[in-house]
């Protein structure tokens, strides 16, 4: 120590900078390899949700309010533009307006025959308005007004 301060040579000067450095350098290491596996772990997760139906809808279930969700068809209503270029592009739309509610299929699926369109609407309608979800959606209202008060 020279007045009061360390005298190091620049040779070992630069030798401290290289292990606090390699130091920093495999901690930084450390850090990505454990960021990577949690990655790989997230990844690992979402193709399994997407891979099983079941999931998508317990996740559905769980994470979204009871009483915004709901099924409905896309329905090109009168007056839509989404109306308007289907009648322009000459595409079959059901006559009968008294379907035009969101629960009805007033128009042909691109890529899925009426019949399976349908039978999508009524699985995803059954696996979603379960008996307990009905109980759960009419006690909804009835909890709102008790934590309310």
């Amino acid at each position: 120590m020279v007045d009061g301060r360390y005298a190091f040579s620049e040779h070992q000067a630069n030798q401290i900078l290289e292990l606090r450095l390699y130091q920093l350098t495999g901690l930084e290491r450390e850090k990505i390899t454990a960021e990577y596996q949690e990655l790989i772990k997230t990844i690992q997760d979402l193709r399994d949700i997407l891979a099983k139906e079941a999931r998508v809808f317990q996740i559905i279930k769980k994470e979204l309010p009871i009483d915004i969700l709901e099924f409905f068809c896309l329905t090109p209503l009168p007056g839509s533009e989404d109306h308007k270029v289907l009648w322009q592009k000459g595409v079959w739309m059901d006559p009968d307006m008294n379907k035009y509610d969101l629960n009805h299929r007033v128009s042909h699926h691109s890529k899925m025959p009426d019949t399976e369109w349908e039978e999508a609407y009524r699985a995803a309608w059954a696996a979603f308005y379960t008996p307990r979800r009905f109980l759960e959606l009419s006690t909804a209202p009835l909890l709102c007004v008790k934590y309310m008060s």
